[in-house]
């Protein structure tokens, strides 16, 4: 596990299976020094290239948050655990949990 406000460096290529078996507190930093060894498959707790921004006051001019691709691995990064993104335009307040980097 990763406490909150704490960072997980994983230098070696790790399957995403391990990966995904951390349990990570809201706030958890995950940092990765290789790639995956395997594909990134959308299955919780997913992983996100960008957060996304809400929408103001109602309106749709929010942007989703961009969950990574099922063709290629997770790549090198930081990546920080907790409700961070927004899954539609019209969305004012996080809604997505995952990884995002």
């Amino acid at each position: 596990s990763i406490p909150a406000g704490k960072t997980l460096v994983v230098s070696a290529a790790q399957t995403e299976a391990v990966l995904k078996a951390i349990t990570p507190a809201a706030t958890a930093k995950l940092t990765l020094g290789a790639a995956t060894s395997d594909k990134y498959a959308s299955s919780a707790p997913k992983f996100y290239s960008a957060k996304g921004t809400a929408a103001t006051a109602g309106n749709t001019d929010g942007t989703a948050a961009t969950e990574l691709g099922t063709s290629a691995a997770i790549p090198v990064g930081t990546y920080t655990y907790g409700t961070l993104g927004f899954s539609a335009n019209n969305v004012t307040a996080a809604d997505v949990t995952g990884w995002f980097k």
